[in-house]
Parts: C-alpha cells; sequence; structure tokens
C-alpha cells in the first residue's frame, strides 16, 4: 500500500464510507419488511406502482437520506443545498421551515445535525403530503413534524417566540412577473401567489 493511500484511503475504502448509511438504512428496515404479511408486501408492490405511474422518484440525497419527488410538481434545486449549508442551527434550538414543500431543508439540515428538532410548515396539501411521507420513509417522523397551515397565521398557530431559528426559501418572483404555472404545486414555489415577502 503506496503512502498515499495509507494517508487518504483507497477508492473501495471510500466507496464503503459513503455507501454505509444507505446499508444502515436498509438494515433498519429488515423488521419492519419482515413483519410484514404476504397481503401486506402485496400492497407495497401495488403503492410503489401507484407512484411510478403518478411520476414520482425516489432521489439518493447522497446524506443518508432520500427525497421522494413529484416528477411534473415542485422538484429542489441547489438553492435548498446552498440554504442548508449556510444555515448556523445549534444544539438544542427550535427550528422552524416556513413554506417547507417536500421537506427538503429539513432532510439536509437532519444529515448535518443528527439531533434536530423541527417543524414544517406548509400551505400545499400535496406537498404537506408528500414532506410526512419523506419523514416517515427516513424515520425522521419523531424529529420533524410536518403541519399544514399557512405562513401568515404561524405566530397564533405557535404562538410567538416559539423558535429559535427561521429558514425560508421563498419563492422568487411576484405573482406579476413571468408566466405562472398552471400546476397549483409549482405556482406556490416559484410565484408570490399565497403570501408575499412582506407577510
Amino acid at each position: 500500500m503506496s503512502v498515499i493511500s495509507k494517508l487518504f484511503g483507497t477508492h473501495s475504502e471510500h466507496e464503503l464510507k459513503r455507501i454505509r448509511p444507505l446499508v444502515q438504512k436498509i438494515e433498519s428496515l429488515r423488521g419492519e419488511m419482515q413483519a410484514l404479511s404476504d397481503e401486506d408486501l402485496r400492497g407495497k408492490t401495488n403503492e410503489f406502482k401507484r407512484r411510478y405511474t403518478e411520476g414520482e422518484t425516489l432521489d439518493d440525497l447522497q446524506n443518508g437520506y432520500c427525497i421522494l419527488q413529484s416528477e411534473s410538481g415542485f422538484r429542489f434545486g441547489m438553492d435548498a443545498v446552498l440554504l442548508a449549508e449556510y444555515t448556523e442551527i445549534r444544539t438544542g434550538e427550535r427550528v422552524l421551515d416556513l413554506g417547507c414543500g417536500n421537506g427538503i431543508l429539513p432532510l439536509l439540515l437532519a444529515a448535518r445535525d443528527p439531533d434536530i428538532c423541527m417543524t414544517g410548515l406548509e400551505l400545499n396539501r400535496d406537498s404537506v403530503q408528500l414532506a410526512r411521507r419523506n419523514m416517515t420513509h427516513n424515520h425522521l417522523e419523531d424529529r420533524i413534524r410536518i403541519e399544514e397551515g399557512d405562513i401568515r397565521e404561524a405566530v397564533s398557530r405557535f404562538g410567538a417566540a416559539s423558535f429559535d431559528v427561521l429558514v425560508s426559501n421563498p419563492p422568487y418572483m411576484i405573482s406579476a412577473h413571468g408566466k405562472v404555472s398552471p400546476n397549483k404545486q409549482l405556482a406556490m414555489a416559484r410565484h408570490e401567489v399565497c403570501c408575499t415577502f412582506r407577510d
């Protein structure tokens, strides 16, 4: 073994390190899958076929988590990755993600801090259901709670000073600029159709 390999490790060691979280995630599902009856397993097959037919993808975030995304609806971009990277959260701080969409920010932040507890607030019902499924799929439902509601009612819903850190990846365009998508989920993610930055 060369000095370089000793210092930096081999390609195989890097690959093992990269896939170890995925292997652990698969192993964590063993008991759940073994407990399913034949009928329940057939039901899972139908569920996955339905998701595929509806155009849903399961994407590996390369951090130990995966995200379900709609093929035709909102799909996260680099802005969410950068926002999560630059967000500073101290241990024990309460975090609120306003307009959490499919739950990408909570997933990215949970990978950085395994003890994080946070709440996501989202108005679009389809996005809420997808975000909740993402938390369940990644076994984060005990630490990350997704609630359906309007961000303009966050104070009355949670109470004043209920959180220490606020994150949000707001729409980039006001409703008067650009073409607003007929897809409600996309329209809400890209344009200020339900509230404004001032709200």
